[in-house]
């Protein structure tokens, strides 16, 4: 039952880490850079689920899946908001507004 409580919650650490150091690491190499570094995260976990061998492989997906999902709700919005028009920008916003709170 405690593999399921880390499993289910370990993603969050992930997210943690990744929202603390997400907003530097976009500044030193570029936002563009750290959204393909950390979406890399997601495929590697899609990879550790697929090729799974017992629960901590689960454990491992899940912590992948946080670190990709710090960045997106750190440093996406502000990639979208610098490549768009002004006012599509404001609507990128809204959109990621939006998500967050459906998604949290």
């Amino acid at each position: 039952m405690d593999e399921i409580a880390i499993i289910a919650s370990i993603s969050c650490v992930g997210g943690i880490i990744t929202s603390v150091i997400s907003g530097w690491m976009a500044d030193q190499i570029g936002r563009k850079c750290t959204v393909i570094i950390f979406g890399t995260t997601y495929v590697a976990g899609w990879l550790f689920i697929v090729f799974a061998q017992n629960a901590y492989y689960l454990m491992l997906s899940r912590f992948f899946h946080g670190l990709g999902g710090g960045v997106a709700y750190i440093v996406v919005p502000i990639f979208v908001t610098e490549i768009t028009e002004d006012r599509l920008g404001i609507i990128a916003i809204i959109i990621f507004i939006n998500y967050s709170l459906i998604t949290e």
